[in-house]
């Protein structure tokens, strides 16, 4: 996983919640508006602005 400028504070909270290289991330929803996204990380579920979620790059795992 790699965080591009992400607000002061964010990419090291995201951490805290569990977002960290070799965690699996699934996409639950999005709000009707677009923003936020919610993901499932690590058994709890996160909500995140859509602008913070393009500063994010995550790696699709490869099919059994």
């Amino acid at each position: 996983m790699r965080c591009e400028t992400l607000e002061p504070g964010t990419g090291r909270r995201l951490g805290e919640l569990g977002l960290v290289a070799g965690t699996r991330v699934r996409h639950l929803y999005t709000a009707p508006a677009g923003s936020p996204m919610a993901f499932s990380i690590r058994g709890a579920v996160i909500a995140l602005r859509t602008q913070d979620c393009r500063r994010i790059t995550v790696a699709a795992e490869a099919a059994p």
